[in-house]
């Protein structure tokens, strides 16, 4: 995504008038990325006729807030945004790639199954993508009739802005049943967010109270409809989901399971 979409996004959210904490944001910090796809998300939730209410409390057992929440049809929307950065040994590692050539027209990653320097492990990767997710589940309250809490996630630097289906299912529900696709950290079987056998911090607290993952491929105004959605196994949400106009049309990686 280029500063030319971003000016255009903020100048449309400008008019709007309802989005100036956010907009204040981007002013002080106009190349923050998490800031440009909290702004990239409400121009999709404004450009399909929703307006939410941005920066909400929903949990009563303390005082953060979710970034956006909307009411349609009888059900509330809670949607908290996060943005995957770039581990600190892959950011030395493009950095050492820049180092004394401003003009290298090609800077990436290699990144494989077993990489001999296990951060740039494809499954090391997924489990980045897996913490940073947990990190935002107590921003929600426990679960309620009505009630939808989705966590958005910008997935763009993972697997160098190639995330795709298999890499979503796998972080999602580890795909225990497909050993052929497997990944494996340290010797152990990556085990996905909604399997009940995942015990790490917070993944219980995600299980009772997330009803999905949504996973955004790419930070760009049109990426919405080439994102995935990973939806819990112990909720039957998945009509509800769509029905939120800027979801209907994203695919549902539960049903290749």
């Amino acid at each position: 995504m280029c500063l030319t979409d971003i000016k255009e996004i903020h100048n449309y959210l400008q008019g709007l008038g309802r989005y100036s904490a956010l907009l204040e944001r981007y002013i002080k910090n106009p190349k923050d990325r998490s800031i440009w796809f909290e702004m990239v998300f409400a121009y999709w939730l404004e450009d399909a006729g929703i307006t939410p209410s941005y920066e909400q409390r929903v949990n009563t057992e303390n005082d953060k807030t979710v970034d956006f929440v909307a009411s349609m049809e009888g059900w509330n929307y809670q949607m908290e945004l996060v943005r995957i950065e770039h581990s600190d040994e892959i950011m030395k590692d493009l950095e050492a790639q820049k180092a004394g050539d401003d003009f290298l027209p090609i800077i990436g990653l290699l990144l494989s199954s077993d990489h001999e320097n296990e951060y740039f492990q494809t499954a090391a990767q997924l489990i980045r993508l897996q913490e940073k997710a947990l990190e935002k589940v107590d921003k929600f309250g426990e679960p309620s009739e009505n009630t939808l809490a989705l966590i958005v996630v910008d997935c763009s630097n993972i697997h160098s802005g190639m995330l795709d289906s298999d890499d979503v299912r796998m972080t999602a529900y580890g795909k225990p049943k497909q050993r052929e696709f497997q990944e494996y950290f340290r010797g152990l079987r990556l085990k996905g967010l909604f399997e009940e056998d995942y015990k790490v911090r917070q993944a219980e607290s995600l299980r009772r109270k997330i009803c999905a993952v949504v996973f955004v491929t790419e930070l760009k105004p049109e990426a919405l409809q080439e994102s995935f959605v990973a939806i819990n196994p112990a909720r039957d949400v998945a009509a509800m989901i769509k029905k939120l106009p800027i979801f209907g049309d994203i695919e549902n990686v539960q049903s290749a399971l």
